[in-house]
Order: structure tokens, then sequence, then C-alpha cells
């Protein structure tokens, strides 16, 4: 029973001293103001990076009218919407979409999405992993 209870307190140790050794950079400690974002004028549809990294990249989406079909082949994407309204395509399912709803797409799944609000849907996109702009395949 000692030998288990050496056993924890050690990895408790280890574990305290692990974090504590941890040093958070500027870049991985940025907080974002997304209501900071504007869009701006735009057509249909206008993408703003957030911040990429290896692991990911992260965009704020405004769309006015539609996104056309489409999948990434070696990306999974997540969105989190912030504003409007809209139905989400993915693969044969349809979702209405509203402020709040979060979906995750994996990789080489058809989707797409139509706005249905008078204003602009506004959602967060997070591509994993990091994202060049070259994975984003059109279908007809």
């Amino acid at each position: 029973m000692k030998s288990l209870l050496f056993i924890f307190l050690f990895l408790g140790v280890f574990e305290i001293g692990f974090a504590q050794n941890f040093t958070w950079t500027d870049e991985e400690n940025k907080v974002y103001h997304l209501h900071d974002f504007e869009p701006g004028k735009f057509e249909n549809i206008k993408v703003e990076k957030i911040c990429t990294q290896e692991e990911a990249t992260s965009f704020l989406i405004w769309v006015s009218d539609t996104v056309k079909p489409h999948y990434h082949q070696k990306h999974n994407e997540t969105l989190y919407f912030i504003e409007g309204e809209g139905i989400f395509y993915v693969g044969s399912k349809k979702h209405i979409i509203n402020p709040g709803d979060y979906i995750t797409i994996p990789k080489n799944v058809v989707h797409a999405f139509k706005t249905t609000s008078e204003k602009p849907i506004k959602a967060i996109s997070i591509q994993a992993p990091e994202f060049f702009g070259k994975d984003r395949h059109w279908v007809d």
C-alpha cells in the first residue's frame, strides 16, 4: 500500500513539475475579440484568417448567400455559428443553422451552405491540420 501511495505522490509531483515548466508564448496566448472583426463590403463570402498553427487554422467567415458544394480531402472542418441563420448541407443531410450551433465535417464529406436570414451568416471555421488554401474541391 505504501508503495502505491509513493507512486501516486511521485507522479503527482512529476505532473506539477511539468506544468510549472511550461511557458506560453505571446502567440499561443492570444485572445481574439471577434466583435472587432468587420467584413466591410463583400459580395457573397468574406474570409478572415484569425490564426494558424501546425495543428489547425482558424477563420472568421461571413456568407451573404451561398457556399457551393465542396469537400476537403486532407482536413476536418469545425464550424461555430455566431450570427445569422441558414441551411447547412452535410453529405445527404440538411440542417437548419442558428447562432450558437456547432458542426464538425469530416474530411472527404461534401458540404454546402445557404444563408436564409437578411443578415449574413458569421461563423468561426477551424480547419485541422493547418490549412494553406489548397484543399477545397468543388462538386458540381
